[in-house]
């Protein structure tokens, strides 16, 4: 590759990039709405609901989205992954080792959302199939939804680290490009378009898969309450 051939163009989609940035304020509100409680914990489910419909999106989106959203794109063997960190390369998408921090953010972050459907504020929320489980795994649950925001925060920070350390010593501006969506690459890296038409089906079918989802979850029996 000729670096003077180099152009600022298109790598992230803009479904990406909005999963992305609505992941980060989402996760925020939830931290937020989780710490306040009371009032706040209602808000806490729909939020919780919001992230998980986030997630399936980009699970599809990751099957057949554009060429840098695509799961087979940035999950390699780790023998790779720890090949690029000893030689330093630098990947119009994610880097092997950014890959895998993703794909364990959004392993994390689905867990935490799933584990939140089984969950209870102990005042007046349940989540929907929370009567599904028995005591003893209601309580895991609870376990898990608590203390997995833990394993979150970190995967998160050493993410943002990770950002700070390619702006400030490799020079390669992983958030901006994150938000206009362009990298300095030769033309044939680059994506054509953002596909809004296919993310667009994608999230209905996302959104089918949540109501299906929430509507099949058991009738709470008045024994849950006693």
């Amino acid at each position: 590759m000729n670096p003077n051939n180099k152009k600022s163009l298109l790598v992230w989609d803009l479904p990406v990039r909005l999963f992305h940035w609505l992941l980060v304020l989402a996760l925020a509100g939830l931290w937020f709405t989780g710490e306040q409680g009371d009032d706040w914990l209602t808000w806490h489910f729909y939020l919780g609901y919001f992230v998980l419909g986030l997630i399936l999106f980009r699970i599809l989106w990751g099957v057949f989205g554009t060429r840098y959203a695509l799961f087979k794109q940035f999950i390699v063997s780790p023998i790779k992954a720890i090949s690029s960190i000893r030689q330093q390369q630098d990947s119009p998408g994610h880097t092997p080792l950014g890959g895998y921090m993703a794909l364990l953010l959004m392993l994390a972050v689905l867990l935490q959302a799933i584990s939140g459907l089984f969950t209870s504020d102990e005042i007046f929320t349940d989540g929907p199939w929370r009567s599904a489980l028995s005591a003893e795994y209601q309580d895991l649950a609870d376990w898990a939804h608590h203390n997995l925001f833990t394993l979150i925060q970190i995967a998160a920070a050493i993410h943002i680290a990770a950002a700070f350390y390619y702006l400030l010593f490799r020079k390669n501006n992983l958030i901006m490009a994150m938000i206009n969506g362009k990298k300095m690459i030769d033309e044939e890296q680059s994506i054509a378009s953002s596909k809004l038409w296919l993310a667009l089906v994608m999230l209905l079918i996302a959104a089918a898969i949540f109501y299906v989802l929430i509507t099949l979850a058991p009738e709470a029996s008045l024994d849950d309450y006693y």
